[in-house]
């Protein structure tokens, strides 16, 4: 309680009690508890710390002992004592005689202004902190902060917390929409870390100014610096988040060495690796990674960190072993092996070996984990052009989703995702835009008042994705609406992506309209990243370059969307035709070997595709054996 008053008084920098849990790591004995906190407030860099012991006087009264010690020296510069009737009136006793010792004045701050008004729901939330950060007990500082929540509803940073471990967002179980309610009732940094965690989740366009202010504000706090890296990245700005990500990864270096409980350091390592990723740097990216192997060589975390960038190079073998370290060290083996060895043979086009593992884990899988080897078939079937049997899968996908749909009245989003695609891919370009404009409206989870950047950002999608199966079927009468529409709706979003989803559409609409110069204009506008973006963003772009002659430019722009992922925003076009394309440019720029190599990922992938791939891979194989045998 002191720690949020003092933090209250302008110009004084405070260390909140979860940031002194985070630095102290786990407590191995009560007698330890001074000791540790005065480790933790050097490792925040803090000069002094107020220490003290509350008793209870023969009369009743409460007396609390204070000491404000020089941390470089050890020197007690100032001892003083408050008496109160509760704890209340001793925080605001104490708050006023440390100010007054600094040469403030703050007689008129009252805790119970801006935290709880009930101890008992104080000592739980205390509690909680400590389960949280101290021992990593994310299930006891739940129950915690919910009771601390039952013994007083209008604790704005129980509900926070609590909403932090649960992040739902609407209904009557969203403690994270119940913390933003009684925001206005915390004090500053608690009510700043509050709305920048609600815009975060929320996709609010705010997040990162909400971000920065908390980081500017309490900058010895990894809350802003972390959030501000997280807001950056999302955004777009990749190498800026990798600057706020060091700042949280130099300030949790106890939690990097395994000293203290929870790592924020970690996450913020990981995140070093995606942003570089994102940035279509990868030999920064696994840098980064093995950097952080040296500090956690027994983290999952870690060993993840590497083996997505050495994945997405085409260093199989390495990955390999790195995905089989991330196993060996997972906490009770919970990685499912589906996660990564069929996207590593799906990227060396070993279709059998993939294809035989999605099939056992549809069969005789948990439910969930069939749910992904459906998805994940799904994806080999349409890589290898099998699409009529992808679009029976897709079938499957959506008896085990609608199963699980919640409300149960929901379009099921993913398979039906899925099968809109498929259907795209198949030719029949019109009912595929009708389903994804029957996405758009009926399985969209997120209400536009109370959610707009959830909202805005799942409209975007759907109907960049009814933009794309409008404009295969040759109807551009609605091209042009939509991309104002979605010019708006992007602004609403935090997502950089959404924002630039509108150029996309202006592209396909110059193009139909036998302007290619311009549309290669609005496409290069529409990337976000040219790893993690709209992969088909590239393609449409590379094609556009391909037929203006231009094929070292369109080699440039489709060589990082095979380097990106193989789903998420790369889900909408197969790695098939990425390599065709390539496999096109590099024949067409006269780079034999290399058009050689990506020929034959096309010719071996399609060997039983369906008859309506039959002139492509008659194309690919004839082509492939002119440059074989030239």
């Amino acid at each position: 309680m002191l720690a949020t008053n003092l933090a209250r008084i302008p110009g004084l920098h405070v260390l909140s009690t979860a940031r002194l849990y985070e630095l102290s790591g786990p407590l191995r004995g009560q007698s330890e508890e001074n000791t540790m906190m005065q480790r933790a407030a050097r490792d925040a860099r803090a000069t002094q710390l107020v220490q003290g012991m509350l008793y209870r006087r023969p009369g009743g009264a409460l007396r609390l002992e204070l000491e404000r010690v020089d941390l470089a020296t050890g020197v007690v510069l100032q001892e003083s004592g408050v008496e109160g009737a509760d704890v209340f009136a001793i925080t605001d006793s104490a708050t006023a005689a440390l100010a007054a010792s600094l040469g403030v004045k703050a007689d008129t701050m009252r805790i119970a202004d801006v935290t709880t008004t009930s101890f008992a729901a104080y000592r739980l939330y205390v509690a909680g902190l400590r389960a949280y950060y101290r021992e990593e007990d994310v299930p006891a500082a739940m129950r915690l902060f919910e009771a601390a929540l039952a013994e007083d509803s209008e604790f704005a940073m129980a509900a926070y917390y609590a909403g932090t471990i649960n992040p739902v967002l609407s209904g009557p179980k969203s403690h994270l929409a119940q913390a933003v309610r009684l925001a206005s009732h915390a004090s500053d940094r608690e009510r700043l870390l509050i709305r920048a965690g609600w815009a975060r989740e929320t996709g609010n366009p705010a997040d990162l100014a909400i971000a920065e202010t908390l980081a500017i504000r309490y900058p010895a706090e990894t809350d802003g610096h972390y959030l501000v890296g997280v807001a950056r990245m999302w955004h777009g700005d990749f190498l800026g988040a990798v600057e706020s990500f060091r700042v949280v990864a130099a300030m949790d270096s106890l939690g990097l060495r395994g000293v203290a409980a929870r790592c924020r350091g970690c996450e913020a390592m990981q995140n070093i690796v995606t942003a570089y990723t994102m940035a279509d740097s990868l030999p920064a990216a696994e840098r980064a990674a093995r950097d952080f192997l040296l500090l956690q060589p027994r983290s999952s975390g870690a060993w993840l960190a590497l083996a997505v960038p050495l994945e997405h190079v085409g260093r199989f073998a390495e990955a390999r072993a790195a995905y089989d370290s991330l196993m060996r060290f997972s906490a009770g083996g919970a990685t499912d092996e589906i996660y990564w060895r069929v996207p590593l043979d799906l990227r060396r086009g070993d279709f059998s070996e993939a294809d035989a593992l999605v099939n056992l884990k549809q069969h005789y899988a948990t439910e969930v984990r069939q749910s992904h080897a459906l998805w994940w078939g799904s994806i080999s079937l349409r890589y290898q052009g099998r699409l009529r049997e992808a679009l029976t899968l897709t079938r499957t996908m959506r008896a085990v989703e609608s199963r699980n749909a919640k409300p149960q009245h929901a379009l099921p989003y993913n398979s039906n995702l899925v099968a809109a695609e498929v259907l795209l891919e198949m030719g029949r370009a019109r009912e595929a835009a009708l389903l994804f404009d029957s996405l758009a409206r009926f399985s969209n989870p997120y209400d536009g008042v109370s959610l707009p950047g959830r909202y805005a950002r799942h409209l975007c999608w759907t109907l960049t994705h009814r933009a794309t199966a409008l404009a295969a079927a040759g109807d551009t009468a609605l091209l042009q609406r939509l991309a104002d529409s979605l010019q708006v709706l992007g602004q609403q979003s935090s997502y950089g992506r959404d924002g630039r989803l509108h150029h996309y559409i202006r592209g396909l609409l110059l193009r139909a309209r036998g302007r290619p110069s311009d549309a290669v204009s609005e496409f290069r506008q529409a990337m976000f990243s040219l790893t993690y973006g709209y992969t088909r963003t590239n393609l449409e772009l590379a094609r556009t370059l391909m037929a203006l002659s231009r094929p070292r430019e369109a080699i440039a722009v489709v060589q990082p969307a095979v380097r990106g992922p193989l789903d998420a925003s790369n889900l909408y076009v197969t790695l098939t035709e990425l390599h065709e394309m390539l496999a096109r440019a590099f024949d067409a720029a006269g780079q034999r070997d290399s058009a050689i190599a990506h020929y034959r990922w096309v010719v071996a992938a399609w060997q039983n595709a369906d008859p309506q791939f039959r002139p492509r891979f008659e194309a690919a194989r004839s082509h492939l054996t002119q440059l074989v045998t030239r």
